[in-house]
């Protein structure tokens, strides 16, 4: 059975492999393990330099809202060299980072985009792990994903798969803002990036906690 798993797994990923580039990759992560507190709202502003198979610059904003202690809502809508993205997520992580083990999750969700003409429909999937590191200037919350598509553009469908690499960070003198540094890595179909993101509460309340 677990042999059976592991070829299963190779021949997945060689197919992946295997599949026609397509022009279009301009995804993003920008998340941790953190949750939303419940029923508040923060919003999260993004400037996405794109650095291979395509050049250019992608602005995009994110709202998420808190719906219990393990999920959380995204909304995303973006826009610059991609003429336009607008994506629904839901974010689940099961296992919260603590002394002994990081925070294990998924953020999974439809995103719709148009660019050169061309309109695509994105099912995207990102296992993700982060764990918090404090230190004397701030917190930082250091995470991997691994952020998988099924896309449907020009009347074909593909797949994609990058591997993101990141910090969120937050300085306790400046506690409603977490800043992102984020590193996007092609694997399939898509383009690697460099991203900054900037991060706040859009409730009052809010002080020094995560997203």
């Amino acid at each position: 059975m677990r042999h059976s798993f592991q070829f299963g797994l190779l021949g997945l990923l060689i197919g992946l492999i295997g599949l026609p580039p397509s022009a279009q990759a301009f995804y993003s992560h920008l998340t941790t393990g953190d949750i939303t507190p419940t029923g508040k709202f923060e919003g999260l502003a993004e400037t996405q330099i794109l650095t291979s198979n395509q050049t250019g610059i992608n602005i995009t904003g994110r709202i998420d809202y808190g719906l219990g202690d393990s999920s959380t809502l995204r909304g995303l809508l973006g826009f610059g060299y991609t003429d336009y993205q607008l994506g629904g997520f839901y974010k689940w992580v099961p296992f919260p980072d603590t002394e002994t083990q990081p925070a294990v999750g998924i953020l999974a969700g439809v995103l719709v985009a148009k660019q050169d003409d061309v309109t695509e429909v994105s099912l995207r999937a990102h296992p993700m792990a982060s764990k918090v590191f404090p230190s004397e200037v701030g917190r930082f919350n250091a995470y991997l994903a691994l952020p998988l598509g099924i896309r449907n553009s020009n009347g074909g469908t593909d797949a994609t798969m990058q591997m993101a690499i990141g910090t969120k960070f937050n300085n306790p003198e400046w506690n409603k803002y977490f800043w992102y540094v984020e590193a996007g890595i092609n694997i399939v179909n898509a383009s690697s990036y460099i991203s900054f993101g900037l991060k706040t509460s859009l409730d009052d309340d809010l002080g020094f906690k995560g997203e």
